[in-house]
């Protein structure tokens, strides 16, 4: 069995005062085991692009194998999947 890791999720916001890069250094600094980052835009705030901010995290800090991208949007099938069924077949009430 995999030993247990904690990670830290970073917000992909694009505020003023945002530091995706900042917040990566001190999760490493902090002994976290690994950061991660939505790749799922949503709002109408504007963000950075997850897989271009991960990059820019791994060129600033010394961990080579601790950055992760986070999906997991349940709205969304996979391109395998025939078709997506109708909200009624899911859930009556909502047909």
């Amino acid at each position: 069995m995999p030993p247990l890791m904690f990670g830290l999720n970073i917000s992909t916001s694009a505020a003023p005062g945002a530091d995706p890069v900042r917040d990566a250094q001190a999760a490493e600094a902090l002994g976290f085991d690994f950061v991660s980052a939505s790749d799922h835009p949503s709002g109408t705030n504007p963000t950075f692009e997850t897989w271009t901010m991960l990059t820019w995290m791994a060129a600033a800090t010394n961990a080579s194998r601790w950055l992760a991208g986070c999906s997991a949007c349940l709205s969304v099938p996979p391109l395998w999947w025939p078709r997506w069924p109708s909200p009624s077949t899911v859930s009556p009430q909502a047909g």
